[in-house]
């Protein structure tokens, strides 16, 4: 990502990730809390060491990541989303161009691991190496723009999208 790009999300996304001061502690800054859910994303570490790394809690990354998913999916609702109308028309010309007709985007799935669920039977989220994770499948059109995100678990199925 580059930084205007980076500069500019976290400037539409500031208004929603402002925190106020309170007694007991100074707020995480909007481009800290950014920061730090991109390169969760990106690295798949755990929460324990990647939010050491950027001097924050564990229960402050978790917040983090949860927070900056939701401001994205609500200030960039119209990038996050399936082709519509003139769009979609393009869209289905170049998947079937390169052999692929009446396709959308382009699907891939990945695990991503999570700490230990609270709350529920966490052999649930146990994979085939008995790591705590959940399965991502993302959805994605020509300009890699997401269309579909879902989530489920091993076990049970869906957790959310």
């Amino acid at each position: 990502m580059s930084p205007r790009v980076f500069r500019e999300t976290v400037e539409n996304l500031s208004p929603i990730l402002e925190r106020r001061v309170t007694f007991y502690r100074k707020p995480l800054q909007p481009d800290h809390i950014v920061a730090y859910a991109l390169y969760r994303w990106a690295s798949g570490e755990t929460y324990e060491s990647s939010s050491c790394g950027f001097g924050i809690g564990r229960a402050s990354g978790l917040v983090a990541v949860r927070d900056v998913t939701a401001a994205l999916l609500s200030v960039y609702r119209e990038k996050v989303a399936w082709p519509t109308g003139v769009w979609k028309a393009v869209v289905l010309r170049a998947f079937a161009d390169k052999g692929f007709p009446n396709c959308h985007g382009c699907i891939d799935c990945t695990h991503i691991y999570i700490d230990k669920p609270a709350n529920v039977a966490p052999e649930d989220y146990y994979d085939r190496k008995r790591r705590f994770s959940v399965v991502a499948q993302v959805v994605v059109d020509l300009d890699l723009r997401v269309l579909d995100v879902f989530l489920q678990n091993e076990k049970n199925g869906h957790v959310r999208d």
